[in-house]
């Protein structure tokens, strides 16, 4: 009989302490802390080229037959011609131009004594060769300056006189034709200039094109806003028949999912600054939002009725829920086994770049969690079932980043902002840099890095 009681009692005392213990744990408060965004800002680089060829065909188009004279002294009266195309190149960032000429100049004396009027004059013509070089620079109030000079001459044609024997006066026939030409000239050089590469007028109206936020896909309600705040200028230089530089517009450049962001209130055109170089790395701040019921699908796909043991106990999993508090993610789990009840741990969220998927690191028991479990199932707290638990907790973001990237690649590609006005770039690295726990969704934070330029159309 004794051993009868004996026996019961070794196998009551291995049901009580294998048996299932229920446990009832108070559910955190739902908290969510408001994101703080700290975006970078961006350079949009704006190539200008000056192209000679244009150049040259916009000066040659305003210069054809008579181009100078000058009859108001008898003495030395003075007709120019273009022979030929004037011809414009770049060397050592330098304009320079060869301008050929036809010259023909009447000159003569008269004399005027005891009342009469003695006089006599000769005509010659000649061909004149002309260079001249322009420099340019740009003002910090985006006007583009120019200063052109003569550089040499020489006759190609020497002067012929029609009645031989008299001395022709080549110096003043010279100084007179290049005076008068190089004059005209320059001004419509520096017309010419300033119509090809209106850079004030160009960069104005770009500067306003960006109040209005750009479209980039409808599908999927894409927008990029680009708030510009700064622009700079590097030196010019000439390159393949070229003067050129870069203008750099600094600015945040912001890419919303949803609804179309309101107008950017644009400051008016700051005045230039010149710089070195231009950093031409281009970068678009994002957030992209990842619904809690598509994570909650993920979980419980990945986790419901899986099984976790420690020893002779375990844990069945029957359903998994997350929600925030104080900026950190809150797993509810709902058990049965060795445990029943629910439980709640906390979890770190982090990007993986490689697989494009948020992880959950540094799970830990929550603290009312933890207390009720000291008391009834300590075996949980110093055990591994939570590192064994949090290869399961991740989720992919692949399909909200990858469809961002490519309809900004895709639009990138040729974007016009308005007509004559284009975007084109290429963006190819995603940046996670902050992960915030929203009561709708898990959004992540960041920048996408590439390169782009603006292209205005006719330079």
């Amino acid at each position: 009989m004794k051993n009868k009681l004996f026996f019961s009692l070794i196998i009551f005392s291995f049901i009580l302490i294998h048996s299932c213990k229920t446990v009832k744990i108070d559910k955190p408060t739902e908290t969510y802390v408001p994101p703080v965004y700290k975006p970078e800002v961006s350079t949009i680089a704006l190539p200008i080229n000056v192209n000679m060829t244009e150049l040259e065909k916009s000066i040659n188009k305003q210069f054809f037959g008579l181009i100078f004279e000058d009859l108001t002294d008898e003495s030395l009266q003075l007709k120019v011609w273009k022979t030929k195309d004037f011809r414009v190149r770049v060397e050592n960032n330098q304009i320079k131009y060869t301008i050929p000429v036809r010259v023909w100049s009447k000159f003569g004396w008269k004399v005027n004594k005891f009342g009469f009027t003695i006089s006599d004059y000769y005509e010659v013509t000649g061909e004149l060769s002309i260079s001249l070089s322009t420099s340019l620079s740009i003002s910090p109030t985006w006007d583009l300056r120019t200063n052109t000079r003569i550089e040499k001459h020489s006759w190609t044609k020497r002067p012929v006189l029609r009645a031989m024997g008299i001395n022709i006066p080549i110096g003043l026939i010279t100084d007179a034709a290049i005076a008068g030409t190089s004059k005209k000239l320059s001004s419509v050089i520096d017309e010419s200039i300033t119509e090809i590469a209106d850079v004030k007028g160009i960069m104005t109206e770009t500067w306003e094109s960006f109040q209005e936020p750009m479209l980039v896909s409808e599908e999927h309600s894409t927008w990029v806003a680009i708030k510009p705040v700064e622009a700079s200028c590097s030196p010019l230089k000439t390159e393949n028949n070229n003067m050129m530089f870069t203008v750099g517009v600094k600015a945040f450049i912001d890419c919303i999912i949803g609804d179309k962001p309101a107008k950017i209130d644009v400051p008016k055109l700051p005045n230039l600054k010149l710089v070195k170089s231009i950093d031409k790395d281009f970068l678009v701040n994002y957030n992209v939002d990842v619904s809690n019921s598509f994570i909650r699908k993920t979980l419980k796909e990945e986790l419901v009725g899986e099984k976790f043991s420690q020893g002779r106990r375990y844990i069945l999993i029957n359903d998994i829920d997350f929600f925030g508090h104080d900026g950190k993610m809150i797993f509810k789990i709902t058990v049965e086994g060795s445990l029943k009840g629910t439980l709640y741990f906390t979890g770190k969220p982090i990007y993986i770049p490689e697989t494009e998927t948020v992880e959950i690191v540094e799970s830990n028991f929550e603290l009312n969690t933890r207390n009720v479990l000291l008391k009834s199932a300590d075996w949980l707290l110093h055990g591994t079932i939570l590192r064994k638990l949090e290869p399961h907790l991740k989720f992919s973001v692949k399909e909200f980043v990858d469809p961002m990237l490519e309809d900004l690649n895709k639009e990138l590609e040729n974007y016009v902002i308005e007509e004559g006005i284009i975007i084109k770039g290429k963006i190819d690295n995603v940046e996670v840099e902050n992960i915030f726990i929203m009561p709708l969704s898990v959004q992540l934070n960041g920048k996408v890095k590439g390169n782009a330029e603006l292209h205005i159309e006719g330079f």
